[in-house]
């Protein structure tokens, strides 16, 4: 049974390298016109059926500016039938052909299916921020050794959350320093909200409120900080405490 399950996993992973490879690049030049749709910001991934954490806060702010133009794409690839995967890539990449923005915070293989038009900025966001396990192809189990080319080609930005980070981004994705940039995720500009970070600070406060002077060990995704937990019963002390480590990684 084990043997038919890899042999079918195999085979799906040669058809979406044959897709990738030249139906998604064909229907991206049947779709790319002269000129890019100024103003057309694409978000997609594919690996939620909306919105990622990690992506939402800069949807709100570009949907508030009300002078871009916003298409929302987000599947799931794990979960869809073939058929619904391969609509749902050809429909991106007909919004990719014209788009002015793409922006993704994964992995996100028709991005780097085709030769993308200089006139079109990809940003990757990155769903993590900083450097504590590896990934890419710094370790085995994210890329199939069967696939050709780099899952990271055509991204103009790469945004990290500390510049101690970017080489281990550059190994893991194979791209030159020049394309990533330092900047707040959102995991860490949700912790100074003032309203989220009220609702963490009571939810630590409750939980943890009879284990003063242990340590607490709090993670977000691929990161993880030790602290020495005093006084959580303040906001002020919740801010302090935030402030003295340079990230506190909290899930949301």
């Amino acid at each position: 049974m084990k043997f038919k399950a890899d042999i079918k996993i195999m085979m799906r992973q040669y058809v979406k390298m044959a897709i990738q490879s030249l139906l998604l690049p064909a229907f991206y030049d049947l779709f790319k016109p002269k000129q890019i749709e100024q103003g057309l910001v694409v978000f997609a991934d594919a690996h939620h059926k909306n919105v990622p954490s990690s992506m939402a806060p800069l949807v709100r702010e570009v949907k508030r500016r009300k002078h871009k133009k916003v298409v929302e794409i987000y599947d799931d690839y794990q979960q869809i039938s073939f058929l619904r995967l391969l609509r749902r890539m050809l429909y991106f990449m007909k919004y990719y052909a014209r788009a002015e923005y793409v922006v993704i915070c994964d992995n996100f293989l028709p991005i780097a299916s085709c030769k993308k038009r200089k006139e079109t900025t990809v940003i990757q966001l990155w769903h993590g921020c900083g450097a504590f396990k590896k990934f890419g192809y710094d370790t085995q189990g994210d890329i199939p050794a069967v696939y050709k080319g780099n899952v990271f080609r055509n991204y103009d930005i790469v945004t990290v959350s500390a510049p101690g980070c970017a080489s281990h981004f550059q190994s893991a994705m194979r791209l030159p320093k020049k394309y990533l940039y330092r900047s707040e995720s959102a995991a860490r500009i949700n912790i100074f909200s003032h309203r989220i970070g009220n609702r963490a600070g009571s939810g630590l406060n409750r939980h943890i409120k009879k284990q003063k002077g242990k340590k607490l060990c709090s993670g977000h995704r691929h990161f993880v900080d030790i602290l020495r937990i005093r006084n959580w019963n303040s906001m002020r002390t919740w801010y302090k405490c935030a402030k003295n480590f340079r990230t506190i990684f909290l899930s949301l």
